[in-house]
This record gives C-alpha cells, structure tokens and sequence, in this order.
C-alpha cells in the first residue's frame, strides 16, 4: 500500500518537469488573458496565436505535446513490465492517449459535433438520437459530448481502476494520476457549460468558461505526466524495481564479543 504522506514531487526530475509544465500553463493563460481581454486591439495574428480558445496556435500545440508525453510513457512503462497483461494494457492506454493528441491538434470531435449538427438541422439523425439533440438544446461542435460522453467517461473510470493496480509501488503516483483524469472530466464539464452560454448569447462568459477549461485540460495533462514519469523511474535503470537487493555480506570469523 501506498504511504499516504508521500508525493511523486519529491523525486526531483518530476518536480522539476511538472513545475515546468505548469509554469508555462499559467504563462499561456496570463497571455490569453492579456491580449484577449486587456488589449483587444493587439494585432489579430497575435491574439489568435495565443488565444487557448482557438485551434491551430501554441496552447494547442503544447496541449497535443503533453498528451503525446503521456501516451509515449505509457508505452514506456509498458516496456519496463514483465507480465504480458500488464504490458498489453500500458500499450492501450498509450495508443489511446496518442489518439488524443492528434485529436487535439485536428479536432476531430468537433468535426464530428458539426456533422451532427448539421444532420441535427436536417432532420437526418435517427430517431433516439433527434429526440436527445433537441432536450439538450445545443448546436454546433458541442454535439458529440451529448454521445461521445458517456463512453468517454466509461473509459476513464476504467483507466482509473487499472491504474489502480498497475501504478502500485511507486508513492503518490495513483494519487496524482487520478486526480489528473479527475480534472479532464471537469474540462469537459466546463464545455458542456461553454455550449449553453453560447446558445444564450453570453459570448464573454463562454469565453472565460473556456478559457478554464482549456487550462483544466492541460493541468490534467500534466498531472498524469509527473505520476507516469515516476513510475517509470521507479521500473527503469536505477530504480527500486531494476534489481533486487544486494544481500549484506557477513562477517568473516563469526560475531565477535565485547
């Protein structure tokens, strides 16, 4: 079992990679403030390069980074296992938050939302699914949440659990971990939030909402990061699980007598 007094910051290349990462998040965060909200009359291309709200620019890039940080040590961890299962779901887990990383970048599931959208406004979508667009009373890339959600959220209860097991013998590292899938699940929360401000006209809410939850995002990021670094320091060269102990060797001649 886990100390429950101890803290994957301790070890002082976690500490230092996640103060890092959340070092440049309230970076990206003050400068969306900035020039979004302060200085509106900055030049466009500068406030759509830093605006977290927008797609093709810095925040989504270092937000498609972290989570291709996370799946790559995933893979890593799944290469310092002996045990085949444990392997093969280090491997899923990896692929999975690789996927995520060029879904962030690409948006697919916003596209996905439009598409729904737009067969939401042409009475295309099948019966269950029309009556469940229209009680929601949302429009626009904020549609897939309404069916992606819920397997999204079955997912991540899943990882949790597996995590559970698998990040066992390394201090503090589930701890962290599930708190990072904790904070994700409140972004998308934050969305869900940023689609009924939208349809409601309150265009400088969504924005603050949005704001947060891209940020929410990335913290959750780095959360899992630090915990997954940990452990794969701990299973690596040098780590408490690379070798057994050295036996103490015993002294010649038997024990001697004061």
């Amino acid at each position: 079992m886990e100390d429950g007094k101890e803290s994957v910051l301790k070890l002082p290349v976690v500490r230092r990679v996640f103060r890092g990462l959340l070092a440049v998040e309230i970076l990206l965060l003050l400068l969306h403030g900035v020039l979004v909200f302060g200085f509106p009359a900055a030049s466009r291309p500068l406030r759509q390069f830093v605006n977290v709200a927008l797609p093709d620019n810095l925040p989504t890039w270092f937000s498609s980074v972290q989570l291709a940080g996370v799946g790559v040590l995933c893979l890593i961890c799944g290469g310092l296992v002996k045990t085949w299962l444990r392997r093969w779901g280090w491997r899923i887990l990896g692929a999975l938050f690789l996927a995520l990383s060029v879904d962030e970048m690409c948006e697919v599931h916003e596209k996905l939302g439009d598409i729904l959208a737009a067969r939401l406004r042409e009475g295309r979508l099948p019966g269950w699914m029309l009556e469940a667009s229209e009680a929601w009373r949302s429009e626009g890339g904020f549609l897939w949440i309404l069916y992606l959600g819920p397997f999204l959220l079955l997912a991540a209860l899943v990882a949790v659990l597996w995590l559970r097991s698998a990040l066992r013998g390394t201090p503090g590292a589930f701890r962290m971990a599930a708190g990072g899938f904790g904070v994700m699940i409140l972004s998308q929360g934050l969305e869900v939030l940023q689609g009924v401000l939208e349809k409601h006209a309150w265009a400088a809410t969504a924005n603050v909402s949005m704001a947060l939850e891209e940020f929410l995002e990335m913290l959750g990021a780095t959360l899992l990061l630090a915990a997954l670094l940990a452990h794969a320091l701990r299973l690596g060269p040098g780590g408490s699980q690379s070798s057994p102990p050295s036996p103490v060797p015993k002294k010649a001649g038997g024990s001697s007598r004061v």
